[in-house]
């Protein structure tokens, strides 16, 4: 069993979500909060360099809108 406090590294998260049988609408949430937690850093890193941070803004649009989606099968 994995227990939250387990959790280190992609596989031991995706193994947490398999075994608490997380909805879509719970994975989505995640998914969003840790994309709008990565933006401020990426945005600053990427304006410091000169390049767009267009996939950032992507990756955060790309999962707010997931979560309208319908559940799958």
């Amino acid at each position: 069993m994995v227990e939250i406090a387990d959790i280190e590294d992609r596989d031991s998260f995706l193994a947490w979500l398999r075994e608490t049988e997380q909805p879509q609408e719970v994975c989505v949430a995640l998914a969003h909060r840790a994309a709008m937690r990565v933006l401020p850093d990426e945005w600053s890193f990427r304006l410091n360099i000169g390049s767009r941070a267009t996939p950032v803004l992507r990756a955060n649009l790309v999962s707010n809108v997931a979560g309208l989606a319908p559940p799958s099968v």
